[in-house]
Parts: structure tokens; C-alpha cells; sequence
């Protein structure tokens, strides 16, 4: 970003609105030297004759309505970045670079490394080749490594807290001419690592070992002995094998089953949590539970589960345990009015009154009048017709 050098050359570069014709006349922050500096503008309407105060955004919306809001908060950075040109870049070495992974923690600027500053004693071991560069704002904090590779001078990847603090140290940065690492660089550097302690690394991530303490950190991949990728101090070449492919099992990112290492990857394609018990379990022994959404051991498919002879799915809690039917199918089913036999609706017959009996028993306690076709109980069978068929019979 190349900086202009006010807030007026920055309104210059869009046409006015119809509303606002004015001129930019200074900063405004609501109380002095506190965080609203530079979110903030003092400005005159010529229109109205009268000095307002208003945020950058709805000012920059107001007059030039024609701004996306992408662009718009663009160059609300731009502006902040420009105004607070005043706000210094602070680079340090030596044991001050994790005291200041800590210290800027309080600011919202968080890596994994923040909370682990044991492992960045190589940074601080070599202070003629790797510094720290951090800038304040206020509230807000951005930190880079700053790299001295042949006499010029790289930073590497920026956390930051806000995008304007991003913004504001690349511009110091740049303005002191020291280039961005990009991911289609090869450079490479020699550092000196007594304890063997190695931090997490953004882009000197290939490890080669020199001679006694020396190694050479490297951005290319064809010379490398390890790879800077771990969180606990280590490197990638101590990791141990994965049993499943043979590959490196990254402590960070490892799962032990059964006094076995895997990989990340090899693990959750093999193995998965039982929905009961939690235990780890093979894919291959766990059963899917559908009417719960979850996969489970074969321990607590016994011990919890009962097979529906309906729908071939196992269930629980819900429908009838004993009688094998889960709560989906259960309402297919009916309890004989006679034998209390529960009975699949495909083998019940409803009486008049809307009572069920299966069809076995129905057979034995009822009996079609061949008169009117109508359900009539055994008992009342008058040579095969009901009572009221067997009189109109006689009669006529």
C-alpha cells in the first residue's frame, strides 16, 4: 500500500456526493489519546455551514455512496493507517521474542506457540538472523519474524488481532525495506540450535543438520533431514511410525489404541468413538444404529439394543422390547382382543364395534352371516345367518 499523505488526498481520489461537500479538516478521537484515533473524522459541510464529527465508514458512505462495502472498509484502513503514521514498529531479539509471544497475548494476538514459549529458544539464540517485529494500537497487536538472510531482510507470516494492525505493520515494514516471504521463494538460512528445540514453523519449515549445532532451515523440500511441523518441541524425523501406513505420527496430531501409534488420517479411517460407551472401536465391528444416528460396539448393541424383526434396525427405550418391534413399527401393530397377542395389522380383522382380534382367533369367535355379509359372533350363528336374517328367512 503506498500511503497518502492526508486524509484529504485519500477523499480526493472519488467524486463527492450530492450530500457532502466539505473539507476534511482533521482527526477527532472522542477523548484524547485514546483507541477512536484514527476512527474518527472532524469535517466542515459547506452546505449546512456547520462541523461535524462522524465515523470514517458512514462518512466515506455518505460521500461516496458509490463505494462497495469491501471498499469502503479498505479504505477505512487505509485512512486509519495513514493518520497514525506516528505509531512505531518495535523489532526485538533474543529473549525478548517469547517474552513478547506472550506479552502480546493480552491483545488478542494468539498462535500456537503463544502458550508455548519454551520452544523458542532457536529464535532467541540467533539474534543476527531472526528478530521480532510487533506494533501496538491501542488495543490491537500485530507480530511477525523478521528474517536477515545475506544482508537483506524478509518477514514472514503476520498474526494480528484486527486487519488494520496487519495493515499498518506491512506498511512500516515495507517502508523499511524489508520484503514479504512468498510461498514461491527458496531461501534458506543457517541457525544455530544447542538445546535441539524446535518452535512450529510458517515457512523455513525443511530442517538439515550441518555439522554439530548448525543446521540449515530451508523453504525447498529437496534437502530436507525433518521438518519443523510439530507443537511440543520436536520435529517431524522424532515422530514415531504409524503401524497402518508406516508413516511419521505426529505427536500433536497421534492416537495410541491398544499400545499401537496411528496417524490422524490412518485412525479416523480406521477406528471411530462407540455412540454408548465411548470407547474407541474398529469401523468394521460397529453397528449402525438408524433410528438414533449413531455407530456402537457390539458390547452394547447385546446390552442395549434389541433387533426389530419388523424393519431388521435396533432400537431402545421406545416400542416393544419383548416382543421385538421397534417404535417406528410398533404402529403397525395391534394386541389381540383375544389371545393379548401383539399381531402385525396385516393379520388383524376389526369388528363393527372396532375391536381387534387376530386373525386365528377371529376365526374361532366369529362367523359371516350369509344373509347380510356381516361379522357376527359364533354363538349367535343361527344356520349360518344372524338373528334378524334367520327371521326375515322364515317369514318369507
Amino acid at each position: 500500500m503506498q500511503p497518502k499523505e492526508s486524509l484529504t488526498d485519500l477523499i480526493a481520489c472519488h467524486s463527492p456526493g450530492d450530500n457532502y461537500r466539505g473539507q476534511v479538516v482533521d482527526m477527532a478521537p472522542r477523548v484524547p489519546d485514546d483507541d477512536t484515533t484514527g476512527k474518527y473524522v472532524s469535517y466542515y459541510d459547506s452546505k449546512r455551514q456547520k462541523r461535524f464529527k462522524t465515523r470514517l465508514g458512514r462518512f466515506l458512505s455518505k460521500l461516496t455512496p458509490q463505494l462497495y462495502t469491501a471498499e469502503k472498509e479498505q479504505w477505512v484502513i487505509d485512512i486509519q493507517v495513514a493518520m497514525k503514521q506516528d505509531t512505531l514498529i518495535t523489532l526485538v531479539t533474543g529473549q525478548t521474542i517469547p517474552d513478547t509471544y506472550v506479552r502480546l497475548q493480552n491483545y488478542g494476538v494468539d498462535s500456537c506457540m503463544s502458550t508455548r514459549p519454551q520452544y523458542l529458544t532457536m529464535y532467541a539464540e540467533n539474534p543476527e538472523i531472526v528478530s521480532l517485529a510487533y506494533i501496538i494500537d491501542g488495543t490491537q497487536a500485530a507480530r511477525c519474524l523478521v528474517w536477515t538472510i545475506k544482508e537483506r531482510q524478509y518477514y514472514d507470516v503476520i498474526y494480528c488481532s484486527a486487519r488494520r494492525v496487519k495493515v499498518m505493520i506491512e506498511d512500516r515494514l515495507q517502508a523499511k525495506g524489508i520484503a514479504k516471504i512468498r510461498n514461491s521463494d527458496t531461501l534458506s538460512v543457517e541457525v544455530a540450535n544447542k538445546a535441539n528445540v524446535w518452535p512450529f514453523m510458517d515457512s523455513f519449515i525443511h530442517g538439515h543438520k550441518i555439522e554439530g549445532d548448525t543446521y540449515r532451515l530451508s523453504m525447498r523440500d529437496d534437502d530436507k533431514e525433518f521438518i519443523c511441523d510439530c507443537q511440543n518441541g520436536s520435529h517431524s524425523s522424532s515422530c514415531p511410525e504409524c503401524i497402518n501406513c508406516g508413516g511419521e505420527a505426529n505427536p500433536d496430531y497421534s492416537y495410541t489404541h491398544e499400545e499401537e501409534i496411528w496417524c490422524e488420517n490412518c485412525f479416523h479411517d480406521t477406528f471411530t468413538a462407540c455412540g454408548c460407551c465411548e470407547d474407541t472401536t474398529p469401523l468394521e465391528d460397529t453397528y449402525h444404529i438408524e433410528s438414533e444416528c449413531i455407530d456402537v460396539c457390539q458390547s452394547c448393541l447385546d446390552y442395549y439394543f434389541t433387533l426389530c424383526k419388523d424393519c431388521d434396525d435396533s432400537f431402545r427405550g421406545e416400542g416393544s422390547e419383548e416382543d421385538g418391534i421397534c417404535g417406528k413399527c410398533i404402529d403397525d401393530y395391534y394386541v389381540c382382543n383375544q389371545c393379548g397377542e401383539l399381531t402385525h395389522s396385516d393379520d388383524i380383522t376389526h369388528t363393527p364395534d372396532d375391536e381387534a382380534y387376530c386373525n386365528d382367533c377371529f376365526a374361532d369367535l366369529y362367523v359371516v352371516c350369509s344373509g347380510c355379509d356381516t361379522y357376527i359372533p359364533i354363538d349367535d350363528d343361527i344356520d349360518g345367518m344372524c338373528a334378524d336374517c334367520a327371521v326375515d328367512k322364515r317369514v318369507n
